[in-house]
C-alpha cells in the first residue's frame, strides 16, 4: 500500500524543445495536487537548451526547491537521459514525463490511488490527449 506522504520523483529530460513547452511541462508538474515530489531535469548535452531555458530552470528552482536540473556534459539520447535521472531520484515512485507534456492536477495522485488498488502491479501509464498547437485536444488515448 502506498502512503500518500510517499515521495515521487519527476524525471524529464530536455533536448531542444521551447522554453514555452518546458515552462508549461514544469507548471504542471509542480502544481500536482500529491504535494510530496521532486521534479529532476537533465538538459541532454551542451546544446540541448538555448539560454533562455537555462534561465527559466535557474529562475524556477530558485522559485521552487522542488526542481533539481543538471546540464549534461554529453548528449546521451533520450532514454540514456532518463537513466542519468534514475541515480540522483530520492522518491519511493518514478514517473517519466517528457518536457513538451502537461500533467493534470490530478495524475500524480491518482497515479498512486490505482497503485493502492492493485498492489501486484508493477507500473501505471495513464490516458493521454494528444493537442494541436493551439491547446485544443486533437486526440484522445
Amino acid at each position: 500500500m502506498t502512503a500518500q506522504s510517499d515521495l515521487i520523483s519527476i524525471a524529464i529530460s530536455i533536448y531542444q524543445q521551447p522554453t514555452a513547452w518546458v515552462a508549461q511541462c514544469l507548471s504542471s508538474c509542480l502544481r500536482q495536487s500529491h504535494p510530496n515530489l521532486e521534479v529532476l531535469v537533465r538538459i541532454d548535452g551542451p546544446d540541448g537548451a538555448d539560454p533562455s531555458l537555462i534561465s527559466l530552470l535557474e529562475e524556477r528552482q530558485v522559485q521552487d526547491p522542488r526542481l533539481r536540473w543538471w546540464q549534461g556534459q554529453r548528449q546521451r539520447g533520450t532514454f540514456g537521459s532518463y537513466l542519468c535521472l534514475i541515480a540522483p531520484s530520492r522518491g519511493s515512485f518514478l514517473a517519466q514525463v517528457d518536457a513538451d507534456d502537461w500533467l493534470a492536477p490530478t495524475a500524480m495522485a491518482r497515479c498512486l490511488e490505482v497503485l493502492d488498488d492493485h498492489p501486484a502491479a508493477g507500473m501505471v501509464y495513464s490516458r493521454f490527449c494528444a493537442v494541436d498547437a493551439a491547446g485544443e485536444p486533437a486526440s484522445r488515448h
